[in-house]
């Protein structure tokens, strides 16, 4: 028995139309226009760190993802806490909801987030096998445990590890061991995975983006890779990377890769070129999470400290 219909969903199928997200052995194919940005990174200038304590008496166990909405309000998800905060722009206030199980609003393992044009939140819980649907205060407003196949029959999710919400309101979802991307009624337009039609050798999968130009970026840490398709789900290149915990597109149309095991963070052109690479002068640095701010800056979670990094891009020619 399925949980949800597409008439649960169609008030806020409205609101998703042009929703936006709130991010070598490689074989590429050929895309036009891709453009190679001409300055260089220079370095990233650390504008604060946060955590792992907060006011409230909230506390960091393990942040395991992150979304900033339309407001430039922060969420980020705990699989240890199994707990979702939001935060201020500031980060100077916090709130809070969650627990460990599997009724409304609690979680189990929750990972990757993404934020609606109507500011809503989505919950990739993991552990549950499901997504959920809060709204900007944290409160439940929906679960989604399942997709409609081309027959309108239903097919649970396996293990939803990150949610992505592109310019024409469609859900794009790594779960587990493939890409499904959904219309704003949860019925499949493509799967990418080895066994669905294409170029695609993926393992595990943990996050994707899609760029301004409409490139869709997947780590793959299963096969120590990163891949980048087209919206259409043709495969453009996969090259090799440590532990892509988590991929991120700037505004320039470069990718940015943490990977935690590693202890870095690079930057990649669509060619699959190593731009750039940074580790912080810390022990045991361990990046698990990337996003971006409106204004371009860099939000880093980091495991092992349990902390919020943000960092300035600095560039030049």
């Amino acid at each position: 028995m399925r949980l949800v219909s597409k008439s649960d969903f169609r008030y806020l199928a409205y609101g998703l139309i042009f929703a936006a997200a709130c991010a070598h052995t490689g074989r590429r194919a050929d895309i036009t226009g891709r453009g190679i940005p001409t300055e260089s990174i220079l370095n990233l200038r650390l504008i604060g760190a946060y955590g792992p304590a907060f006011d409230g008496g909230i506390s960091f166990l393990d942040p395991s993802g992150a979304a900033i909405n339309g407001a430039g309000e922060i969420f980020i998800s705990d699989r240890g806490a199994n707990a979702v905060y939001g935060f201020s722009p500031s980060l100077d206030s916090v709130s809070e909801q969650g627990g460990i199980g599997a009724a409304p609003g609690t979680f189990n393992r929750p990972a990757g987030l993404a934020c609606d044009q109507a500011l809503n939140l989505y919950v990739s819980d993991s552990g549950n096998r499901r997504i959920q649907i809060l709204d900007r205060n944290l409160r439940y407003v929906k679960t989604v445990d399942s997709y409609f196949d081309q027959n309108d029959e239903p097919l649970k999710f396996t293990r939803p590890e990150d949610i992505k919400i592109d310019r024409e309101g469609n859900f794009w979802v790594a779960d587990n061991d493939k890409i499904l991307k959904l219309d704003p009624f949860y019925e499949l337009l493509l799967e990418m995975s080895y066994s669905a039609p294409g170029n695609f050798r993926i393992g595990r999968v943990s996050s994707i983006d899609i760029s301004n130009s409409d490139l869709v970026a997947i780590g793959d840490p299963g096969n120590g890779q990163v891949i980048i398709a087209t919206m259409h789900g043709n495969h453009v290149i996969d090259f090799a990377v440590d532990s892509p915990l988590s991929v991120a597109w700037d505004d320039r149309g470069l990718l940015w890769v943490a990977e935690g095991n590693a202890g870095k963070l690079e930057v990649f052109d669509v060619d699959g070129n190593l731009r750039y690479r940074f580790s912080e002068n810390t022990p045991g640095y361990n990046p698990s999470w990337i996003t971006f701010d409106s204004a371009g800056r860099l939000l880093v979670l980091e495991s092992r400290q349990r902390r919020v990094f943000i960092y300035e891009i600095i560039r030049g020619s």
